[in-house]
Parts: C-alpha cells; sequence; structure tokens
C-alpha cells in the first residue's frame, strides 16, 4: 500500500528553493536601487553640462541647487537665472532609498559656463559618491566609494 505525500527529500528540496528565494531579495532591491540611482546621476551630470552649454551659448546663468530638505524628498534643480523662458527649468528627484548628504548652491556663469568649485555628496545603501566641481572649467570628477 502506498501512501501519498511528500517525501523528506522533496521536503526538504522545497526549503531549500525558498530559503534561497528569500536570501537573495534584499539583494535584488539593493541592486535595483543602486540602478535607479546611477540612471539619476547620468541624467544630473547630463543636466548640468546641458546648463553650462547654455550658458556659454546664450550669455544667460543658470542656477543650480541640489538641496537636502528634512522631511521630503531630496532633489536637484536647474532654473535659468534671467528668468528667461528659453531654458527649461528642470527639477531632478533623487531615487528612494538615496539622498544627499552635502549640498551645494551655486550659479553657472553666463558666457563662459564658469560654476564655483565645491563638492556635492549623495549616498545610496551601499555607496557614496562624490562628485567634486573643479576650478577652471568648471567640469566635474565623480568618485565612487563603499559605505
Amino acid at each position: 500500500m502506498y501512501k501519498s505525500g511528500f517525501t523528506l527529500l522533496e521536503s526538504l528540496l522545497v526549503l531549500m528553493i525558498a530559503s534561497m528565494i528569500l536570501l537573495l531579495t534584499p539583494q535584488l532591491e539593493t541592486a535595483t536601487d543602486e540602478l535607479a540611482f546611477n540612471l539619476f546621476l547620468d541624467d544630473f551630470l547630463t543636466e548640468l553640462h546641458t546648463a553650462q552649454s547654455y550658458a556659454v551659448i546664450t550669455g544667460n546663468g543658470v542656477n543650480m541647487d541640489v538641496l537636502r530638505p528634512i522631511g521630503a524628498t531630496h532633489y536637484a534643480v536647474f532654473k535659468d537665472g534671467a528668468g528667461s523662458d528659453r531654458y527649461i527649468n528642470r527639477k531632478l528627484l533623487l531615487p528612494e532609498g538615496s539622498k544627499v548628504i552635502q549640498g551645494y548652491t551655486g550659479f553657472i556663469k553666463g558666457g563662459s559656463g564658469y560654476l564655483q568649485p565645491n563638492t556635492i555628496i549623495m549616498e545610496t545603501a551601499r555607496y557614496r559618491y562624490t562628485i567634486t566641481i573643479q576650478l577652471g572649467s568648471g567640469r566635474y570628477e565623480v568618485n565612487k566609494a563603499k559605505r
């Protein structure tokens, strides 16, 4: 007479697969957060370059703010310094789980694209990103370090 049911081996196999899935879930979530931040960082650096190009070509300055408000989503915003409608004002929100540690408020000078040298620090669950705006050309260097 045969009894229906799971054998010990089948039960252990199901438990092993379930535990592997549960162990991988936090890593997948962190990887997704990192990908979202990297996409934000690409958008931010592209917008910085675009704002500098706009300032050089038109002669109008652009205000740039990277802010960390208390109790709200951290963000970066680019606005036309002259109040002109020619430059589209952009507000980039940091993804969930990332934050600005050291913000920046500056002005991209019209005609030259000069940006005051400073450092912007942002963090995710795994990494700390340091964007150093260099003296002179207003270019930047991005460093990524484990937390």
